[in-house]
């Protein structure tokens, strides 16, 4: 085998290795942000969970101490 057709392979395997890593890169980015997502609705859940919980709590302090 020739050098030159040994290098032509070499290159398209390496070049076949690049584009399989690249959707690898892809599939793993597109977990993640999935995976953020998740936890950022979360996040927000407890918070508009912990708003509720103080108002709640506000609004029976006030009945309770007669400012209604």
């Amino acid at each position: 085998m020739s050098l030159i057709v040994e290098n032509h392979m070499w290159l398209k395997h390496m070049n076949r290795a690049i584009h399989r890593l690249e959707k690898d890169i892809a599939s793993l980015r597109l977990r993640y942000n999935k995976m953020r997502q998740e936890e950022i609705i979360e996040e927000i859940e407890i918070i508009m969970l912990s708003a509720e919980a103080l108002t709640t709590v506000e609004e029976s302090n006030i009945k309770n101490a007669g400012f209604t």
